[in-house]
């Protein structure tokens, strides 16, 4: 079939394409930026900042970038980059990165329950002194369990991304609480690489 179309018909067919694919992109991008500027804001610092997402750069990456980096940028109105490399950035990212897991765990102390939000999880709650304090541990020692699962030590170190706590009120009375954090183990690199002159080297 191929054979019978005129000459250059098939460099016109991947042109379209590539423009479709790239104009397929560019939307997703936008839709994603609109998306991000209107979620809801649950903390007040959130709300007091308020911010604005642009774009200025595409960089390209992984075995399709070449053909479509420079199109999803015009499309865009931004500055394209290819790095040198990029064709394997998103293997070598895989090779080196550090394995991370989130636990989000919401308290509610009026019912008496604790909700592990990534799992859809419920239970009782088991911890006796119910404070922020007391549920970031709970939720670095579940943690730690799953970490041990995924083969990434705790001693690599966790972090808090947040801890909030809101009054429940019945009544003009004060019956309970609403905790929740959110405790990660903390992403990064296991060991760093280098580009040189197609050569990519791990340390």
């Amino acid at each position: 079939a191929l054979s019978s179309l005129r000459p250059g018909a098939v460099e016109q067919i991947a042109r379209q394409v590539l423009d479709q694919a790239a104009g397929y992109i560019a939307d997703t991008v936008l839709e994603m930026i609109k998306s991000w500027e209107q979620e809801p804001c649950y903390r007040v610092f959130d709300l007091l900042r308020q911010p604005k997402f642009g774009l200025t750069k595409i960089i390209g990456v992984g075995g399709g970038a070449g053909g479509l980096t420079e199109r999803v940028a015009a499309r865009l109105g931004c500055k394209a980059s290819l790095p040198p490399g990029g064709m394997a950035a998103n293997a070598a990212g895989a090779a080196v990165a550090r394995p991370t897991r989130l636990c989000t765990l919401r308290v509610d102390t009026e019912q008496n329950t604790m909700l592990y939000v990534e799992e859809g999880r419920q239970t009782p709650v088991t911890v006796a002194a119910v404070d922020e304090a007391a549920v970031v541990a709970a939720a670095q020692a579940h943690l730690a369990e799953q970490g041990a699962v995924a083969r990434a030590s705790s001693r690599e170190g966790m972090e808090t991304v947040y801890a909030e706590t809101f009054n429940v009120i019945r009544g003009f009375q004060r019956t309970g609480k609403i905790i929740t954090v959110q405790v990660q183990l903390r992403p990064g690199i296991l060991r760093k690489m280098t580009w040189k002159a197609g050569d990519i080297r791990v340390q």
